[in-house]
């Protein structure tokens, strides 16, 4: 029998034929709008329709409506309080164990990332471990990227990490998704309510919403199945895996964080590492320049 769980609030309506087919998720397409049919284990997301009880084999075509939703002849209704909100709000924030957490979810990259995923951005005792060739010849085009990211040239970074690397999702896209979901991150905490007595860190929304502008301008006119994802990313809608995380950094112990990225580590060979591994990148350098930064009156 098949049930469904959760719908994303960015599943817009219309008629979706598939694109392509998983053992746990069937994606669709309508134009230029996606819609992804996916098992429970991958959990809720902006775009995903979670089922319990996926069918074996891609039905079509999948039709959303405001009445709910069809799948061949198989009708799925849901209520509104099964509509998945993909903005991040936090509850509260606690910047000063900010350190501490990602510090435990950089940890557990590190125990648990394939040995050809970005880890080796955190660690570089992980390059040792890449076959000379194509791997070593990847890794150096990843780091120089991200060092023109970190060091002033964002287009220039952008450019050289867009594409980069195999699969529905390069590596590198994942990355600059990590990057994009890190400033949503901060902007986020920094308008969280405080532990009392807590003092306000210097934020830049400004600056955050033109980095994040600057990316969406060299990722326009690019069509590969990864864009969808870097949108929602510009877009600050976070898919439930991810929003777990940011919760658990925002406040939580080491232990939840953990688990967490657990989790989020789950998602492809390498993808959710490569995700982290941005995230954690950019985080930390925010963070930094929060702490260098004159507070706000």
């Amino acid at each position: 029998m098949t049930e469904l769980v959760s719908i994303g609030d960015k599943v817009a309506e219309g008629r979706y034929s598939v694109h392509s087919h998983f053992t746990r998720a069937v994606n669709f397409v309508d134009g230029k709008r996606w819609a992804f049919l996916v098992a429970e284990e991958i959990g809720p997301g902006p775009l995903n329709i979670v089922v319990r009880g996926l069918p074996c084999e891609p039905l079509e075509p999948l039709v959303v409506s405001a009445r709910g939703v069809r799948l061949a002849e198989l009708r799925l209704p849901y209520a509104q309080e099964q509509v998945y909100p993909s903005r991040l709000e936090l509850p509260r924030a606690d910047l000063e164990g900010l350190d501490r957490r990602l510090a435990a979810l950089e940890r557990r990259v590190l125990r648990s990332a394939a040995p050809e995923s970005l880890a080796f951005l955190l660690d570089e005792a992980r390059l040792k471990k890449l076959r000379p060739g194509f791997e070593t010849s990847f890794a150096r085009k990843i780091r120089q990227g991200t060092e023109l990211v970190f060091q002033g040239d964002l287009r220039a970074g952008v450019r050289a990490l867009r594409g980069c690397g195999f699969g529905l999702t390069p590596s590198g896209d994942d990355f600059l998704a990590g990057l994009m979901y890190a400033c949503h991150v901060s902007a986020a905490l920094s308008s969280a309510p405080l532990p009392p007595g807590a003092a306000a860190p210097g934020r830049r929304a400004p600056e955050l919403r033109r980095s994040l502008e600057v990316i969406h301008e060299e990722l326009r006119g690019c069509d590969s199945f990864s864009t969808v994802f870097l949108s929602l990313a510009f877009e600050g809608r976070f898919f439930g895996k991810l929003k777990d995380v940011a919760l658990a950094l925002a406040e939580g112990a080491e232990a939840r964080v953990e688990e967490a990225a657990d989790r989020l580590l789950s998602i492809g060979a390498t993808s959710g590492a490569d995700l982290a591994t941005g995230l954690i990148m950019t985080l930390r350098r925010l963070d930094s320049m929060d702490r260098a930064a004159p507070p706000r009156a």
